[in-house]
């Protein structure tokens, strides 16, 4: 089934989508580690990145880290953010030493999309600048990296341009507090980063919205219920001419859950055609899905994608849609 996501989580779910899916086999974050960050619940975020940065996955692909980065912003936990940031700015620095291909260009979208969001908040502060290096130089030192270790075998130059990016890190601290200006320069973008942080955690924290974590779950369930009230509709079945070999969804709009939903209905003999299902749905307290009412709008012989523009609803604009 087609969705639209909203737009709120592309930019952490593009940058995801490009470091597992620009080289076959990269190692990627799962579908459900994905729901928890992007959970309104801070708990959950913090258990799911706490997962990434453990992963022994991460350790042969540090990019995984920018997500449980961005997501640890959104829901609050701004130190955290800080460390993993820096901690995978400090990996990929030496695995871009031996692997590149499509790293350099999500390093540079990295930092066009969410270096903004967390790196104001260690440089407005000097001091919880320090703190956060010294976490990331303790959590380096004590986890291995084969890129480390690579670059320390292959010595030379390579070696060389590792020890630089340990040390720029080590000593950043130090030079933000000989630039005052530049923190000051940091303390006005905290503020912009700290409106478009709290946009972004308004949005998932939407009490008309199931949280991530229940949204597949919800989702599943109503294509079930939109899927029954198709195959036991009298219209569809007249249309059909006999039994239904399947109905399945291919689109739907909505922007958290489906109000309106086609699906392809598939007889045993004749041709295939085209049921839409309204949706109507609440959403409880603890924001898990309440109660879902489904209801066959229309059958109609037009797919989404070979319908006339002047058929903005084909169930009330195309005269042959039929409806019992």
């Amino acid at each position: 089934m087609k969705t639209t996501l909203p737009t709120l989580f592309l930019p952490a779910l593009f940058l995801l989508a490009l470091a597992g899916a620009a080289q076959a086999g990269s190692p990627t974050i799962p579908a459900v580690v994905q729901a928890q960050l992007a959970s309104c619940d801070a708990r959950i975020v913090q258990r799911a990145a706490d997962g990434i940065l453990r992963s022994p996955q991460t350790l042969r692909e540090p990019s995984l880290l920018i997500a449980a980065a961005i997501d640890q912003r959104y829901a609050g936990n701004a130190d955290e953010a800080a460390f993993l940031y820096l901690a995978m700015r400090l990996r990929m620095a030496r695995q871009l030493q031996f692997e590149r291909d499509w790293r350099p260009e999500l390093m540079a979208l990295t930092e066009q999309l969410n270096a903004p969001l967390i790196m104001p908040l260690v440089e407005a502060d000097p001091a919880r600048a320090r703190a956060v290096v010294q976490r990331v130089l303790a959590w380096d030192a004590a986890t291995p990296d084969p890129y480390r270790e690579r670059a320390l075998a292959a010595g030379g130059a390579v070696a060389e341009q590792v020890a630089r990016a340990d040390a720029e890190l080590a000593g950043w601290p130090a030079q933000l507090e000989a630039q005052p200006g530049r923190v000051n320069q940091a303390r006005a973008a905290l503020a912009q980063a700290e409106a478009r942080v709290a946009d972004v955690h308004q949005a998932r924290c939407n009490p008309a919205a199931p949280d991530s974590v229940h949204l597949a779950a919800a989702r599943q369930t109503i294509e079930q219920l939109a899927e029954r009230t198709v195959k036991s509709a009298p219209v569809v079945m007249k249309r059909a001419g006999g039994p239904i070999k399947s109905a399945k969804s291919y689109s739907s709009r909505g922007v958290w859950l489906p109000v309106r939903m086609t699906y392809t209905v598939v007889p045993v003999k004749g041709t295939p055609f085209y049921a839409e299902v309204d949706v109507v749905s609440t959403i409880t307290p603890d924001r898990k899905l309440g109660r879902v009412k489904t209801t066959l709008a229309c059958i109609t012989e037009h797919a989404t994608a070979d319908r006339p523009s002047s058929l903005r609803d084909v169930c009330s604009d195309d005269p042959a849609a039929r409806r019992r």
